[in-house]
C-alpha cells in the first residue's frame, strides 16, 4: 500500500499509513476470507473527495474486495447501486450533490445492503439504519476492517 502523501494534520484525509496495523492484525484484514462466493466481495465507494476514494478503493481491494462502483453524487450513487448490486457500500454522507445518507435511505429500501458511513463530522444528530456502522475521519485502516466486519457480521475474534 501506497503511503498517505498528504498532510494528515490538516484532517482531511485519514492517517492509513501501514506501519498503524500492528503484525497481529494484518493476517485478519482479509475481512471476505470467509466467503467463498466472488461475488459476496463487490463493494460500491461513495464518497466526494477524489483522494480518499482512490485510498478506500486500494485498501478495499488489498482486504479482498473487488470496486464495483466509485461515486461522488447521490444521483450516481442510487445508479450504479442499481446496475452493480453491490454487497457493501462504503459512504460519505456528504457527497458534491445530494447527501450520502439519502443515497443510502433509497439503496437499502428494498434490500438491506451492509454499509459502513466514514465522515469527517459527527453523525450521532443524524437518523441512520439502526444496522449502518459509522467510522469517523480520520481513521486508521484496522479500524476501517473492524468496521467493515461490523457491518457485514462477522465476529472478530
Amino acid at each position: 500500500m501506497r503511503e498517505n502523501q498528504a498532510n494528515s494534520s490538516t484532517g482531511d484525509l485519514p492517517d492509513l499509513r501501514p506501519r498503524d496495523v500492528p503484525v497481529a492484525l494484518q493476517a485478519s484484514m482479509d475481512v471476505t476470507k470467509t466467503s467463498t462466493d466472488k461475488h459476496s466481495r463487490r463493494v460500491l465507494i461513495i464518497e466526494n473527495e477524489a483522494l480518499m476514494a482512490e485510498v478506500l478503493a486500494e485498501l478495499l481491494t488489498e482486504m479482498g474486495f473487488t470496486v464495483c462502483g466509485i461515486e461522488a453524487t447521490e444521483a450516481g450513487a442510487v445508479a450504479t447501486a442499481a446496475r452493480t448490486q453491490p454487497q457493501l457500500m462504503i459512504i460519505d454522507a456528504n457527497l458534491r450533490e445530494g447527501s450520502g445518507i439519502s443515497a443510502a435511505q433509497t439503496i437499502i429500501h428494498d434490500e438491506f445492503i451492509p454499509h459502513v458511513f466514514v465522515s469527517g463530522d459527527d453523525l450521532s444528530d443524524h437518523v441512520l439504519d439502526p444496522r449502518a456502522v459509522a467510522l469517523q475521519k480520520p481513521f486508521l485502516e484496522a479500524e476501517l476492517a473492524q468496521a467493515i466486519r461490523r457491518a457485514i457480521g462477522i465476529i472478530v475474534d
